[in-house]
C-alpha cells in the first residue's frame, strides 16, 4: 500500500514510493496494540501506539485486518490461560496466527 499521510507542505509527494513491482511487508509489534497507561486492553487499527510516520501504513485495511485477527486471538490466549493481555505468550500468539493462514514476519514472504 502507498504511504497514507501525506506532508502538508507537499500533498503529492509520495517519500517511499515503489518504481519495481515487489511485495512490501510492515511488521506491527505486539506491544505497540497494548496501551501503557491501561491495564488488560488491548487496541487496533488507528489507535496503535506508532509514529506518525508509520501510521500512515498501518491505519489501512489489510494491517488493520491483520490486527484485529491477531488482538482476537490474543484474546483467546489470555482467557484460556487465564492472563492479561501483557502476558500473552508471543511465540503461542505467532504460531495460532499462521494456523489461521496469518504472517508473522517478514521472513516467511517468497
Amino acid at each position: 500500500y502507498g504511504w497514507d499521510m501525506p506532508n502538508p507542505k507537499r500533498p503529492s509527494d509520495q517519500p517511499y514510493q515503489v518504481v519495481e513491482r515487489r511485495t512490501r511487508f510492515t511488521e506491527i509489534p505486539y506491544r505497540t496494540l497494548l496501551p501503557r497507561s491501561t491495564e488488560n486492553l488491548i487496541v487496533v487499527g488507528r489507535c496503535i501506539s506508532v509514529e506518525r510516520e508509520v501510521l500512515g501504513v498501518v491505519r489501512v485495511m489489510g494491517p488493520c485486518v491483520a490486527m484485529g485477527e491477531a488482538a482476537g486471538i490474543a484474546a483467546a490466549i489470555a482467557i484460556d490461560g487465564g492472563v492479561g493481555f501483557s502476558d500473552v505468550d508471543i511465540n503461542l500468539l505467532k504460531e495460532r496466527i499462521k494456523i489461521h493462514g496469518g504472517i508473522t514476519s517478514a521472513d516467511e514472504i517468497d
